[in-house]
């Protein structure tokens, strides 16, 4: 990675780093809706199987 100050930085270079941080920033929010989508899925798992034990009345609290 290159170290610069954006004093130094042409107008190139400024702007490959912005589009950097625009990716950074859609990959950051990708990740975070797949791991809602994950916990969301294994949460209507846990909740589809205690149903199921407790309509075999293997379920209690």
């Amino acid at each position: 990675m290159t170290d610069l100050r954006m004093e130094e930085a042409t107008p190139e270079e400024i702007s490959a780093l912005e589009q950097d941080q625009r990716f950074m920033e859609l990959a950051i929010k990708r990740a975070a809706a797949a791991r809602s989508k994950v916990k969301e899925d294994a949460r209507e798992v846990l909740v589809e199987h205690l149903e199921k034990k407790k309509s075999e009345g293997k379920f209690r609290l």
